[in-house]
């Protein structure tokens, strides 16, 4: 029986072999068409099992359709950073409304903006949705706009809002077979309607079209106007950019879109059209009901995150949120938004504040408006995007220059007139200059030219890398960064990107990236997510170092007000911008009128970003520079007092150095031990750019040369030999100087200085003193080189000249003497005149001897010990063998020679006979 089996086996492979053998003859006697015909067919046959798959995939992967899920859902819980409940958030207090109580004014415009077609199809338009699937085959996330009101009540509540890629297609195929084959086989076209109006988020804090109608117009749902059933139907694509409270204009605008589609599709007229058109939208809205948390501000920014960084929101997914709000930091900001502890100009001036965590990046408190009266409310502290002004600086100016060029504390910069590199004069906020200063100075009292001037200096490449490193977006203009960006001229920011920006320099310049929580828990599924802020170094440790110190010595020198607390070091920066002049002159207000007023103020453990304004500037809503200081501060003493640590200092790190440094020098130097004490500052340098050079502004002067005194008929003749004129006062070398360091001012600060040193330097000449028996005497200033003097000499007395200025006096040189005897004898004081050398030595011997660097003299004369050889009269006669007179400097070595050396110092001559030998 098995060999019959093993037979029958083998045929069959045999078979096999010749069928497929068959097939290939076939096939290849096969002509073109049969080929193309088969392989058509095969692709139908396996397109058609896949699709099978497919679908059968999604029968069985669909979640199952409850309508009590649709409105109740578990709570959210927010927890703050202690692990105590702060809030719990869910859609239970929605108020639902049937189909019968919809005006059929909402029902036109609700379908004609959303699904036109709504009433003639079963769950899917087929034209829209292929294209819109076709779309998305290719990676196209906006090929939307397929989704039939059916469709979006399955996304709103059973699927998700994925649109892209093959997962997109999964959830657009999901949604088509709930719509088709569950929800428009169970339910009518007015149910789903009732669960389509019930269902959403529509903005300041409502969910359905009833509590919707409540909170904008103060009115149920039934009792809609046109217009205003069309505003709320515009709100359901985009409830919080649409949102009428927040952005009036915006919903007026989408308000008028559906109103042109409700005409369209032939819900309304022409006439009736315009008529609700013309109907201001805020004419319509009521004032909003005050919310009842506490912390609603913070809520809010950690529901948007958690919209953002999950795809989810904790109002309609429930769940367990960690979140970072520090409750005792937060509630320091509540009572100054209440009014417990400041007292605040009116009523409409508003406040964005946001407090970062330096050691860990977390926000821990939020301020994120006045008056907030609704959930998820427009924030302050989140998403404006303002103007910075000067706060901007040490982002986009000075933090890159330290960064890059190594700039220090102490480099000097001019605060002049001065245009942008396109032209337009750049003006100061006082519209004055103050000349040269460090950028110390210049950052610390907010000059705006010097910040142009740092700007400049830095490539483009390394603002953008340094600036979008730290949570900051310029604008490009043809792909450069503008410069109004210097002064905080971009299209803007807010205080939890500037705080976050500012908590870098705090930290050493690492950048992490600001979270509200820390992790979210879906409650439904267990799945958590986790957040990893991003963290990157952006710049040296001592470049954020030495931007501390000069921000902290900004409030030390009370450039910017920023109160104090008890031993800890505090750094602060304001800003402020502007507004168009035509625009306040139409307006017709009167005044210095800015846009924003900003303060960063930060500490060792802390960051806040405080800005300060108005919703809109207009006629009754304004703010004057004057009182954006009156407004901060005080808030911002209140805010170091309640939310700062004592005891708390920034550490020097080991890439920092510090150095005394003359003001005004470029290139920088040393500040000399006569540098005026104004005209000097103690200066932060990285590690190993320090200058090695001293300033020669105020250096102590050289000494004159070959002091001589010559006693005759009781009278002292002085005389010596000038030095050079002084790099100090010398005019051709200071004009080359400034023409080098100061453009394009040179020619301004090059008469400044000459008019400095005609004011406080002088001229350059000599002090003279005379000293005896242990008493020094000044007798006088010359710009000569020569000086008598007449007085009585009774004993040995010592003249001293030193090189000086006519008014500076403390780098006067070390000077010169020489010493002078009454007697009449001997003017030379203890005078000692030796050869040196040899008195017969070859004249190769000589030539060493007087090229010798020691020596280069034949004689040496000492003075009370001092060599005074330079000071001597010394005459060397030479002649030949035939004693005819010869050239001392043209001697032959293969000739002999005799020189006579006649020396004469002080009066005492000495002569000397030297014999030189050939030999070379």
């Amino acid at each position: 029986m098995k060999k019959i089996k093993l037979k029958k086996k083998v045929n069959k492979v045999k078979k096999e072999n010749k069928t497929t053998s068959q097939f290939k003859k076939n096939w290849q006697k096969g002509n073109i068409f049969e080929k193309v015909l088969i392989v058509i067919m095969l692709l139908l046959v396996g397109g058609f099992a896949c699709g099978l798959a497919f679908f059968i995939y999604v029968v069985i992967a669909a979640p199952k359709f409850d309508p009590q899920s649709l409105y109740t859902k578990e709570a959210s819980i927010l927890f703050d950073s202690k692990g105590e409940e702060l809030a719990r958030l869910g859609t239970e207090n929605r108020q639902k409304v049937t189909y019968d109580e919809l005006p059929e004014v909402f029902i036109d415009a609700l379908v004609a903006t959303e699904d036109s077609r709504y009433f003639q199809h079963s769950g899917v338009d087929m034209a829209r949705f292929l294209k819109a699937t076709i779309g998305q085959v290719f990676g196209q996330s906006g090929a939307g706009g397929a989704s039939t009101l059916t469709m979006q009540v399955a996304k709103q509540r059973l699927t998700n809002s994925e649109a892209s890629g093959i997962k997109g297609i999964i959830r657009k195929f999901t949604d088509v077979y709930l719509s088709v084959f569950v929800l428009e086989k169970k339910y009518s076209k007015e149910q789903l309607i009732e669960f389509y109006v019930n269902i959403p988020y529509l903005g300041s804090g409502s969910y359905g079209i009833e509590q919707a109608s409540q909170v904008y117009f103060g009115k149920s749902a039934s009792e809609l106007s046109l217009p205003e059933a069309a505003t709320i139907a515009g709100l359901f694509q985009a409830p919080v950019a649409y949102d009428p409270f927040d952005y009036p204009e915006k919903a007026e605008s989408r308000r008028n879109q559906v109103l042109n589609l409700m005409k369209r599709h032939g819900y309304i007229s022409e006439e009736e059209c315009e008529i609700a058109k013309s109907i201001p939208l805020k004419s319509l809205l009521v004032e909003s009901e005050s919310t009842t948390n506490q912390f609603q501000g913070f809520i809010d920014t950690v529901v948007e995150e958690v919209i953002d960084r999950t795809g989810k929101n904790p109002y309609e997914t429930p769940m367990s949120i960690k979140t970072t709000m520090v409750r005792e930091k937060q509630e320091a900001i509540n009572n100054i938004y209440n009014g417990t502890t400041y007292k605040w100009l009116n009523d409409t001036v508003q406040a964005g504040i946001a407090v970062v965590d330096n050691d860990n990046g977390s926000l821990i408190a939020v301020g994120a408006g006045r008056n907030r009266k609704r959930l998820r409310e427009y924030n302050y502290a989140t998403m404006i995007k303002r103007h910075p002004g000067s706060t901007a600086k040490p982002i986009f100016d000075y933090g890159p220059a330290i960064e890059y060029l190594n700039w220090s504390t102490g480099k000097m910069i001019i605060d002049d007139k001065y245009t942008y590199s396109g032209g337009g004069y750049l003006k100061n906020w006082d519209n004055g200059y103050k000349g040269i200063m460090t950028i110390e100075t210049a950052l610390g009292s907010s000059r705006n030219i010097p910040a142009l001037q740092a700007f400049q200096a830095v490539s483009q490449s390394q603002i953008k890398t340094f600036v979008t490193n730290l949570g900051i977006t310029p604008e490009y203009e043809n792909g450069f960064i503008n410069e109004a960006h210097s002064i905080g001229g971009f299209n803007g920011t807010n205080p939890l990107e500037m705080a976050a920006a500012y908590a870098t320099f705090a930290r050493g310049g690492i950048y992490i990236e600001p979270y509200s929580f820390t992790s979210a828990e879906f409650l439904d599924t267990g799945e958590v997510y986790t957040v990893t802020p991003e963290k990157r170094t952006v710049m040296s440790e001592a470049t954020a170092y030495m931007i501390n110190i000069i921000l902290r010595n900004a409030v030390t020198n009370n450039y910017v007000s920023a109160g104090s607390k008890s031993g800890t070091d505090i750094a602060s920066k304001t800003g402020t911008s502007t507004i168009d002049s035509k625009y306040i002159k139409s307006l017709g207000i009167k005044g210095d009128v800015i846009g924003d007023s900003w303060q960063m103020v930060y500490s060792p453990d802390y960051t806040i970003g405080l800005w300060i304004g108005y919703k809109e500037t207009t006629k009754e809503t304004y703010l004057l520079n004057s009182d954006a200081g009156k407004i901060k501060k005080p808030m911002v003493r209140q805010l170091i007092k309640d939310i700062f640590e004592t005891n708390s200092r920034w550490k020097q790190p080991s890439s920092v150095v510090t150095a005394e440094v003359e003001l005004g020098t470029e290139p920088l130097a040393l500040a000399s031990a006569a540098t005026p004490s104004n005209l000097r500052t103690t200066a932060y340098f990285k590690k190993g750019t320090v200058p090695s050079e001293e300033s020669f502004r105020f250096s102590q002067l050289e000494n004159p040369t070959n002091l001589k005194a010559n006693y005759l008929l009781g009278a002292v003749e002085l005389s010596w030999e000038d030095i050079a004129t002084p790099k100090a006062i010398d005019e051709a070398y200071l004009k080359e100087y400034f023409d080098e360091g100061y453009k394009p001012w040179s020619d301004k600060y090059y008469e400044e200085r000459i008019t400095y040193n005609a004011n406080n330097i002088g001229t350059n000449g000599y002090h003279v003193y005379i000293t005896v028996n242990g008493n020094t005497t000044d007798l006088g200033f010359t710009t000569n080189n020569k000086f008598t003097y007449t007085g009585l000499l009774s004993s040995k007395a010592t003249f001293t000249v030193k090189s000086a200025y006519s008014k500076f006096k403390n780098n006067m040189s070390s000077g010169i003497s020489v010493t002078v005897n009454p007697d009449g004898n001997s003017s030379s004081g203890n005078a000692e005149i030796t050869l040196n050398g040899n008195s017969k030595m070859t004249v190769s011997e000589y030539y060493n001897m007087i090229n010798n660097d020691t020596n280069k003299s034949p004689v040496k004369v000492v003075n009370n010990g001092i060599d005074v050889t330079n000071q001597a009269d010394i005459k060397n006669y030479c002649s030949d063998q035939n004693n005819n007179s010869i050239d001392c400097k043209s001697l032959d070595c293969n000739s002999s020679y005799t020189i006579i050396h006649n020396i004469t110092y002080n009066g005492k001559t000495k002569s000397f006979t030297r014999t030189l030998t050939n030999g070379c």
